[in-house]
């Protein structure tokens, strides 16, 4: 379970403003690819939700949002359980790891889509797990 010193906070706090930034910068550059390689916003979208990377670190940003902002809320307790944050963590450690091992020699990411792959494979799971959320 997340500890709630004033460090703690402090670091979970900027874990979820950086998983939030990933994920949202990912979308923008999804979606802009899309629309470049003429298929619609919308499937973009579609394309975007598909990854599990992103779905894993869309539940890392909640699971250290959500008892950051409402910890008291029924959102804020589920993820603060300390099972559902083990279950994140697996979860991301995955996505680390097997990014790591399989698939980062794949294709050669330059520019913000280097920033959002390094921010969605490396930093927020290692952020994740330094939190203790787990």
């Amino acid at each position: 379970m997340i500890s709630h010193s004033v460090s703690s906070r402090a670091f979970t706090t900027i874990a979820a403003i950086v998983a939030w930034a990933a994920v949202v910068l990912q979308f923008v550059l999804s979606t802009q690819l899309s629309m470049s390689n003429g298929k619609s916003f919308a499937e973009g979208v579609f394309i975007y939700f598909g990854f599990f990377t992103v779905l894993t670190n869309i539940l890392v940003a909640l699971a250290l949002s959500c008892p950051l902002v409402g910890p008291a809320s029924s959102i804020g307790r589920f993820f603060a359980c300390p099972v559902v944050a083990t279950t994140v963590a697996a979860g991301i450690t995955v996505v680390g790891v097997a990014y790591f091992f399989l698939l980062r020699n794949v294709w050669d990411p330059q520019g913000w889509q280097l920033v959002a792959d390094v921010m969605l494979h490396y930093i927020t799971p290692l952020l994740f797990l330094h939190t203790g959320g787990w």
